[in-house]
């Protein structure tokens, strides 16, 4: 029975993955400078590992429930330019905190509901602003736990020029929000179809 155990816990981890963000895989590291240049190494290989597309044919559809969109970023300044400030906890697993702020433009299109309409759209709006990444060191590694995106100016391509888009942002197309089955069967009992 134990053996039974062992051998099913041992095939279960063997395929599992953390769902927490790990940028990079740190090693173990025991004194907080070294914990800090590990950092900033991983931060550089985030920036460097960002594609960057030509042609907007080319730019994948990523699913964010319950919709589809075509979304990439350029980090305009380098990989050298960005910003950290450290905050001690007191925790002996997790010792230090990282917010991580670095510019960049963000390319997206609408948000749609099929994607099939997502790899049609090719109006990318622009936003520039500061992304932050949180991180923290947990038994010696860092680990990514959050990330946001600060949009400052968003601005649209009007006959080949980037210009600023004056009304709010239409991202989710209000014909594509259509209630499930059963509002729909909610609303023929109430007669408000």
């Amino acid at each position: 029975m134990v053996l039974m155990i062992l051998c099913v816990t041992a095939a279960c981890s063997r395929g599992a993955k953390s769902s927490r963000g790990l940028v990079g895989a740190s090693p173990f590291s025991s004194s907080e400078e070294a914990a800090k240049e590990q950092l900033q190494i991983l931060v550089k290989e985030h920036i460097q590992n960002n594609k960057s597309y030509t042609n907007a044919a080319q730019v994948p559809v990523i699913r964010r429930r319950p919709y589809y969109l075509k979304e990439y970023s350029v980090y305009f300044n380098g990989p050298d330019e960005f910003d950290i400030a450290f905050r001690e906890l007191e925790s002996k697993t997790r010792p230090l905190m990282a917010e991580v702020t670095i510019e960049k433009l963000r390319f997206s299109t609408r948000m749609h509901r099929k994607s099939a309409r997502a790899r049609e759209d090719h109006e990318f709006v622009r936003d520039t602003g500061v992304e932050k990444l949180i991180f923290e060191l947990h038994n010696g590694r860092w680990t990514r736990i959050g990330a946001i995106f600060d949009a400052r100016t968003t601005e649209e391509q009007v006959d080949g020029q980037w210009v600023p888009k004056r009304e709010e942002l239409e991202r989710v197309r209000p014909e594509d929000q259509r209630p499930g089955w059963f509002g729909r069967l909610w609303n023929r009992i109430r007669g408000e179809e």
